[in-house]
């Protein structure tokens, strides 16, 4: 999964919004290419702010159609827990709890992470967690 991205949910609040940014662009541009991968809590925090019915179903239909992975999260929950302790102690405080989950499926994944949130900026700093650009 070394090619894919996983885009972070600033990002696709931005992008569903029709908001112009670079990271928009670069999202709309792996679209196009079938590079972005989906990881459940994504899945869940965008569907979660969706407030229309048609809406709600015209994105479920969008994220359907994007590669999925839902299999062996114990081990990217270990790391996920793992990060966010690693971070107390280096002087970072993660914000979001679901930061850290994001960021272990990345790492576990090897994929790169799309994102508009500082958090994951701290957690590359001390772990081996690659940002998009």
């Amino acid at each position: 999964m070394k090619d894919l991205v996983i885009v972070d949910t600033s990002v696709w609040v931005r992008y569903l919004r029709d908001t112009k940014c670079i990271e928009t662009t670069i999202l709309d541009i792996l679209l196009g290419n079938d590079k972005v991968l989906l990881i459940p809590i994504l899945f869940q925090e965008i569907l979660q702010g969706i407030n229309s019915e048609n809406e709600y179903q015209k994105i479920i239909g969008l994220l359907d159609s994007l590669k999925q992975y839902n299999e062996n999260i114990k081990p990217i929950s270990i790391l996920a827990a793992n990060i966010y302790r690693l971070g107390k102690k280096k002087g970072f405080t993660i914000r979001k709890s679901n930061d850290c989950l994001i960021a272990a499926y990345s790492i576990f994944l090897d994929a790169s992470i799309l994102h508009l949130d500082r958090d994951f900026g701290n957690i590359s700093k001390y772990t081996s967690l690659k940002i998009y650009k």
